[in-house]
């Protein structure tokens, strides 16, 4: 039969120490009342709340950002094309003075061996066609790869890749012209003319759009994207040289060799010879621009808010402007110090890092499914900004600088590229539109009584 285990006899409190435990708990009878607060001549009143929409700013401008880690030409994507005021031709340079070493003793290098050259581009998928079950459901605001004539010109003086963004360079002679679209596009080159850059080197080509293009920018591949914006292709393996690679088919039948080489580039970008201007102040828009960074920066103007309140619920409302265009991307406002920003041109996202504080983003913003949907406004959660600016906690010169997804802050939209990999443009209606200008949605409750 079994025993159940003795239960130990349990301590009891003396008096005086069980008093205490209820004084913490409860308290004693005999406790004298607790004084603080006794002497406020008055009860709290909350007042019902009211809101206030602010749409003048203190400060205003607009700022190029750029990587002080990543000079322009060592970007991931290369563009090519016209979107409406942007334009892009590619320029790529080539060392192929080396293919005779890779050949066999005794090998024959001429028209006849050499059986074709080509270039090839590999397209993101950003670029990509939507597929026709899914065009009554989307209207993304991307060139959906669009049909264009290639065509190619070599260089009169040696590539210079650091002079851009800048204008096209002038060229020597037209050596190709072709149609394509797609994943990948490859346009053929004279035998001839790859033949004396084995002998002689060459300055470099330009590949321009030609007359009868569908309009839109594309993004190809450089030949400096890392493995992560691999995933930004279509099925291409860890092995794959990327980039405006040149692919040369060499036979020899009498050497019994029939093989390939292929040639990356030792340099290659984007020109960006044409570019939309921003807005000229906040009062004809906001622009978040990516690839080419250009960010703007603001702060309300909050002297209309009264004292001894507390703000519920601050909403910044930006109104979408359909001339917006670009991939997917995260918006995300940042307080930094007006004096990061004033009076230059160009700071770096190094520099911004290094004093921004997170207020308040939206992760992964598709603004082209939002304008096909009739939404008309993106909104961010304030308050905290709002707040602190009122009680004076926030630094006087602290603006509110709209940044893309970067590294840092916590909205990065993929893993896969930072927001100098696509270019977009994402526009809001400036503060001198008569119906729909940003403005800030203050929420506050007033306070009364309570007073000394």
């Amino acid at each position: 039969m079994s025993q159940s285990t003795p239960r130990a006899p349990q301590p009891r409190l003396p008096a005086a120490a069980a008093c205490a435990l209820l004084a913490v708990l409860a308290g004693c009878t005999s406790d004298v009342a607790n004084p603080v607060g006794a002497g406020l001549p008055g009860e709290l009143q909350l007042n019902t709340p009211q809101t206030l929409f602010v749409g003048a700013m203190s400060v205003s401008g607009q700022v190029a950002v750029k990587d002080e880690s990543r000079s322009y030409d060592h970007n991931e994507l290369l563009y090519f094309g016209v979107q409406g005021s942007e334009a892009s031709s590619i320029l790529a340079r080539y060392d192929v003075t080396t293919l005779p070493d890779s050949l066999p003793a005794g090998s024959v290098l001429n028209e006849t061996t050499v059986t074709s050259v080509k270039l090839r581009l590999f397209r993101t998928e950003a670029y990509a066609a939507v597929p026709d079950s899914l065009l009554d459901e989307v209207h993304p605001l991307l060139p959906q790869n669009p049909q264009k004539v290639f065509e190619t010109y070599t260089l009169a003086a040696p590539l210079d890749a650091a002079l851009y963004p800048g204008p096209e360079p002038a060229t020597e002679a037209q050596i190709g012209s072709q149609t394509g679209s797609g994943a990948s596009v490859f346009l053929d080159l004279p035998v001839a003319q790859f033949l004396s850059w084995v002998t002689a080197g060459m300055n470099g080509l330009l590949i321009r759009e030609g007359s009868g293009s569908q309009p839109g920018l594309v993004g190809y591949a450089a030949v400096d994207m890392t493995s992560s914006g691999y995933q930004e292709i279509d099925r291409v393996g860890a092995g794959t040289t990327v980039g405006p690679v040149l692919t040369v088919a060499y036979r020899d039948a009498a050497a019994e060799l029939d093989t390939a080489f292929v040639f990356e580039p030792v340099a290659d970008v984007s020109t960006f010879h044409a570019l939309a201007a921003p807005p000229s102040g906040l009062a004809a828009g906001f622009e978040v621009q990516t690839h080419l960074r250009r960010y703007p920066y603001f702060f309300p103007d909050l002297d209309g808010l009264p004292d001894d309140i507390l703000i519920n619920r601050a909403v910044l409302r930006l109104a979408i402007d359909a001339n917006s265009f670009g991939p997917v991307e995260s918006l995300v406002l940042h307080e930094v110090p007006l004096s990061l920003l004033a009076d230059r041109d160009t700071v770096t996202v190094q520099e911004i890092e290094a004093v921004a504080v997170t207020s308040a983003g939206i992760l992964a913003v598709d603004l082209g499914q939002m304008i096909f949907d009739e939404e008309t406004w993106v909104g961010f959660d304030v308050t905290g900004t709002m707040q602190r600016a009122l009680n004076g906690a926030l630094a006087p010169d602290t603006v509110l600088l709209l940044t893309a997804g970067e590294d840092f802050g916590g909205y990065r939209v993929s893993g896969n590229y930072t927001p100098d990999f696509y270019f977009g443009r994402m526009l809001f209606l400036g503060t001198a539109h008569p119906a729909q200008p940003p403005h800030f949605e203050i929420t506050f409750t007033p306070f009364s009584g309570g007073g000394l």
